[in-house]
């Protein structure tokens, strides 16, 4: 960027890298620092516009915000505007101000589909040919390093980018973000020195996310002040590591009330013998009455019941379930499905002492529809 300095105007530039290392932060910093310079040396009319493409999702919407930044009294309607107006107005918009315009499209890869990439793309990077008095160059930011094989090759003509590639941090780049942090964050003495040694390790060995380093420091301070002490250490910080890496999933289901956890285990039973496949609604009760009858402390639920329980598993993401209709004479039924690992559901379940009981049980229509029943490694033919 240092040919701004000298009024001329830089390539258009693009970085790419995984996400927490620091490719937005950079790009800030260096605006904030050449704003400064320029204003130092006398260079007027320094623009940036930071775009997050997560939350502006589409081509006209990023013209519409580029438009509204430079011209904040004249806000443009989100949606109306006929495309070849919005690029008049922004042109003459950019001639009026007389500026080096700076245009950042950070998560550039989240807008909604490739026209729109191609087409933003395209008329920013053909801007300068209808331009005068000012200048406009384009950054870049993704997290796909092959982001640009699906543009258009007249967008990648225009373009002329040059690209830079952010690697992961590693443990000691990592220790020397969190060492500045505790100087700001912590009083003098109140933490061990190990103890962020030890957080920059887990997170670099894990993806050298910086974000992940300073939640896994912040989460460990959490605990140290719940505990009433003094000082961080390397016990609090694998505390944190394991409270970070608890299963949400699995704690949700530990903590479900005893008649939806059997429902959701005869959900699973049923998949489990027929290779992944849903189960109706008259199957997954056949099968939760069996298991009711087996715990003899339990009492069944009538089948709307059960099928209430069922929608409220979908709600929070547990199953999922549809209705199906098999004609007039069919009627409708509710097809549902496991939404989480067998694992992890058996791991949640064997806490349990009564799901646990019942774990490897087969249902009895299972056991009289299979032919060529598969148990622990020898195949039975079912006595019809």
């Amino acid at each position: 960027m240092a040919c701004t300095l000298k009024n001329s105007t830089p390539q258009n530039i693009f970085i790419y890298g995984k996400t927490g290392t620091g490719k937005t932060a950079v790009v800030r910093h260096v605006s904030s620092k050449l704003i400064e310079k320029c204003s130092e040396i006398g260079i007027p009319n320094i623009d940036w516009i930071y775009i997050n493409c997560n939350q502006v999702t589409s081509g006209y919407r990023v013209l519409a915000t580029i438009c509204n930044k430079l011209d904040p009294e004249n806000i443009l309607p989100p949606t109306g505007t006929p495309r070849d107006v919005m690029i008049g107005r922004l042109i003459s918009l950019l001639e009026s101000k007389k500026t080096l315009c700076f245009i950042v499209l950070d998560e550039i890869d989240a807008l909604n589909d490739k026209e729109a990439k191609d087409s933003v793309l395209y008329i920013l990077s053909r801007l300068n040919e209808n331009l005068c008095d000012s200048n406009v160059n384009l950054i870049g930011i993704s997290n796909i390093l092959n982001f640009k094989e699906d543009l258009d090759p007249r967008v990648l003509s225009s373009l002329c980018e040059e690209e830079l590639v952010f690697p992961a941090y590693n443990a000691i780049e990592l220790y020397d973000i969190l060492q500045s942090r505790a100087e700001m964050a912590f009083h003098e003495g109140t933490y061990d020195p190990g103890a962020l040694r030890l957080c920059a390790a887990m997170a670099a060995k894990e993806n050298g996310d910086a974000r992940r380093a300073l939640s896994l420091l912040r989460k460990s301070a959490e605990i140290v002040e719940r505990g009433c002490r003094a000082k961080l250490t390397q016990e609090d910080v694998l505390s944190a590591q394991n409270e970070i890496e608890k299963d949400t999933t699995e704690e949700f289901i530990k903590k479900l009330p005893v008649q939806q956890k059997i429902i959701l285990l005869s959900i699973y039973l049923n998949q489990k013998h027929r290779k992944g496949e849903e189960s109706n609604s008259g199957e997954i009760y056949n099968t939760y009455k069996e298991i009711s009858k087996k715990l003899y402390s339990l009492n069944s639920l009538t089948s709307k019941r059960v099928t209430d329980l069922v929608k409220e598993l979908d709600l929070s993401g547990i199953v999922s379930s549809r209705v199906v209709s098999f004609g007039r004479k069919g009627g409708r039924t509710r097809m549902v499905s496991l939404q989480v690992k067998d694992s992890q559901l058996e791991n949640s379940l064997e806490d349990d002492e009564r799901c646990k009981a019942v774990l490897d049980y087969i249902p009895t229509h299972i056991r009289r529809s299979d032919v060529n029943l598969d148990l622990e490694g020898n195949r039975y033919k079912a006595l019809l």
